[in-house]
């Protein structure tokens, strides 16, 4: 009985040690699909919803507010030249390539990012249950949708499943310009297989 007692303690902490944070790699190559919701003005009466399809490198976000707004972006973050995919069910998808160092006015792929990664933080990051660091929760997956996003876009880091990552996501100190457009200058062009173009 005393063997079982200690080996059941023992499966609990060395599971917690496993599954309390997820690393770049498990977090580039995952797959789900979430929806959080919350109650929005007036009074609490209508809702916004945010639905993140993640398949490997594919990130579909889709905007609901309000049963009839819908905002989509698709972002694929291993594909050249850096771009987003923006659809406000008006029409199909629009590609929007990126042409140099965010925020710049007038600027469609600037505007269309910033509202992107802001709408990812106030109605998903606020929102989903779970802590961040894990990759089973809705609050996770969010979460590790939002750093692939945020490095692709703003700094235009191009990933690949073929490389292995180590603290490309994870563990960033955030730059002085603040969070929502990184404020991260573009750098050179670098070698084939780095990750960045």
């Amino acid at each position: 009985m005393y063997l079982f007692k200690f080996s059941l303690i023992s499966f609990f902490i060395f599971n917690s040690f496993v599954s309390s944070a997820f690393d770049d790699m498990f977090c580039l190559d995952a797959s789900f699909d979430i929806n959080v919701s919350h109650k929005s003005a007036p009074f609490g009466l209508l809702e916004k919803k945010i639905q993140i399809k993640k398949e490997a490198c594919e990130i579909e976000v889709h905007l609901n507010s309000y049963m009839f707004v819908k905002d989509s972006w698709l972002v694929d973050v291993c594909r050249e030249p850096v771009h987003v995919k923006y659809n406000n069910q008006l029409s199909s998808y629009k590609v929007l390539r990126k042409n140099g160092v965010c925020p710049r006015k007038n600027d469609p792929y600037c505007e269309s990012i910033l509202e992107l990664q802001k709408e990812i933080q106030d109605n998903g990051l606020v929102y989903a249950k779970g802590e961040k660091e894990q990759l089973t929760t809705d609050h996770g997956k969010t979460y590790c949708a939002y750093l692939l996003i945020k490095k692709y876009t703003n700094e235009g880091f191009v990933f690949s499943r073929q490389h292995d990552y180590q603290k490309q996501i994870l563990n960033k100190k955030p730059s002085a310009m603040g969070d929502a457009m990184g404020g991260v200058e573009e750098e050179p062009a670098a070698q084939l297989g780095s990750g960045k173009f």
